[in-house]
């Protein structure tokens, strides 16, 4: 979908009734699979789209994001992932301050890689932002999870482990206050550990480790 075409079904009556289907307490699954994939795509594209024209479909996304659908939670996150990656402020706002962020923590450990490393590459977004949107990630829980990423031993997803000892290195580059939390939970060792591992993936770049040691 172009830009063009995007914005134009936005000023549409479209989102309007994608709200309306999406908030609804009961409908069919097929319908709905429908109407967040569409609703997704609304959100996609660069530059982003007006926050105010997505905003009523960003506050759906946090509940879509607890449907047991494995489809529906991916196209949401795609769509989480295209509004936090870039330098537009008020899209990551708007994500940030209308999907609960404990979910995505929970959801980056999921076994799916189209949901565990979709929602984890949000993560990485927003601990791309300013101090205070890291702090938000880091009081849902975030380090803790990276840290069990990071621990994996198996290295069974290389992305996941990247991405995760990216955003800690991105962490680390923040406030003292981020660096002293990130040294209580031990990943400064963890990373020590990678690095001088023989089994680390030669995949996994040294210069995400620059920032933690």
């Amino acid at each position: 979908m172009s830009i063009e075409s995007r914005d134009e079904l936005l000023h549409s009556p479209l989102p309007r009734y994608l709200v309306g289907v999406l908030n609804a307490q009961v409908v069919q699954k097929d319908l709905l699979r429908i109407c967040s994939w569409v609703a997704a795509g609304l959100c996609r594209g660069k530059p982003a789209p007006d926050p105010d024209l997505v905003g009523d479909i960003v506050k759906c996304f946090g509940r879509l994001l607890l449907v047991q659908d494995q489809e529906i939670v991916s196209a949401v996150l795609s769509a989480l992932f295209s509004l936090t990656d870039g330098s537009e402020p008020l899209a990551r706002m708007l994500v940030i301050d209308n999907v609960p962020i404990e979910e995505l923590v929970d959801l980056a450990e999921d076994e799916d890689p189209g949901v565990g490393f979709e929602a984890l590459r949000v993560l990485g977004n927003m601990c791309a932002g300013t101090t205070d949107q890291v702090d938000k990630v880091l009081l849902s829980g975030g380090l803790h999870v990276l840290q069990r990423i990071i621990a994996n031993k198996d290295y069974e997803c290389l992305s996941a482990l990247k991405e995760a000892c990216w955003i800690v290195s991105n962490i680390a580059a923040g406030p003292p206050a981020h660096v002293q939390q990130i040294v209580g939970l031990g990943l400064a060792k963890t990373f020590s550990s990678i690095i001088h591992s023989a089994k680390t993936p030669a995949s996994v770049p040294a210069g995400c480790f620059h920032n933690v040691g």
